[in-house]
């Protein structure tokens, strides 16, 4: 990506390009926000008479139920602005929250007079509270043996640090699961072997929960950071499987009463808010299908984004 940037910046800055373009966004990691590469981007487009608008959005400010915090910058060739009308009232709230630094032209004139620029003014995400969050999210998906049990168990209430008063209401697992057979869950179950090594690690959710991790393309082949494990007994608790420190025999025997399950690689689309119509091709393994779908922008955060830039 800096690649690519540093190319696009080039190509801005020279004189001969007389059509610029009149939208533009850019998606990049968490982290980004404070890189030189994009303190070289913003300088550009101001140069260049561009308004702009950075974000960090996850999938979950948007009561999608999946984690995956990214930067996100929008920019629009002066005179056009950004038109709050084009949101709904909570999308508008919910972006305006979040929004990292602006650079925006008020009015249709090019008066520097107009330009304003804003950094984590009082009602949008400050510095520490986009470290906390991410940190909340990056303890989900990295969760380590060492962890105890009691803290295992608490990471599922932790989700985006948005304010409560500005997030849209986040809507459960189950909405996004297939009706799945008793053939199809089986084939989809977690094997005893995985079950006794990495049991520990599994960041493991039920259906009412409203959050799953960030899916990897590694997701089905390792275990570890790669995204969510469904449990199906929502009777018992991870937490009871794992005490006393019982026998591996016994530990297994516990975890299989979870009855815990990958997500099928359509659940993952839907979490990505895939449309209904999206299919594989007939000839792409299993394995393939969640290597297409690893780290996958979210389509409705993307579509909220893209309706508030060009609209």
């Amino acid at each position: 990506m800096p690649r690519v940037l540093s190319e696009l910046l080039r190509k801005a800055e020279n004189p001969e390009l007389t059509k610029k373009p009149g939208y533009i966004l850019i998606e990049n990691v968490k982290g980004f926000e404070s890189s030189d590469t994009r303190n070289e981007l913003v300088d550009v487009l101001k140069k260049c008479h561009y308004s702009y608008k950075e974000f960090l959005l996850s999938p979950t400010d948007l009561g999608v139920p999946n984690q995956r915090l990214r930067y996100f910058l929008l920019a629009k060739q002066q005179p056009l602005i950004f038109k709050e009308t084009t949101l709904t009232n909570e999308e508008n709230t919910l972006l305006n929250h979040q929004i990292l630094s602006e650079n925006v032209c008020c009015h249709s004139n090019l008066d520097k007079n107009n330009l304003q620029e804003v950094e984590s003014t009082p009602g949008r995400t400050d510095t520490s509270d986009i470290n906390d969050r991410s940190k909340s999210e990056a303890d989900i998906q990295n969760t380590s043996e060492s962890m105890s049990m009691s803290n295992l168990e608490s990471q599922r209430d932790i989700g985006s640090k948005t304010d409560n008063s500005v997030s849209p209401k986040e809507r459960n697992i189950k909405e996004y699961l297939e009706a799945l057979s008793q053939e199809s869950f089986e084939d989809y179950a977690v094997p005893d072997k995985t079950l006794l090594r990495f049991g520990r690690v599994m960041d493991i959710v039920r259906e009412e929960d409203e959050r799953t991790c960030c899916f990897t393309k590694a997701y089905g082949h390792y275990v570890e950071g790669t995204g969510s494990f469904l449990q199906r007994n929502n009777s018992l608790t991870k937490k009871w499987a794992f005490e006393d420190r019982l026998d591996s025999n016994v530990t297994l025997l516990r975890l299989q009463q979870l009855g815990l399950r990958y997500f099928t690689p359509r659940e993952v689309a839907n979490f990505h808010c895939f449309p209904k119509e999206f299919s594989f091709p007939s000839e792409l393994s299993r394995k393939q299908q969640y290597r297409v779908l690893g780290n996958s922008l979210n389509a409705h955060v993307v579509s909220v984004l893209l309706r508030y830039l060009v609209k």
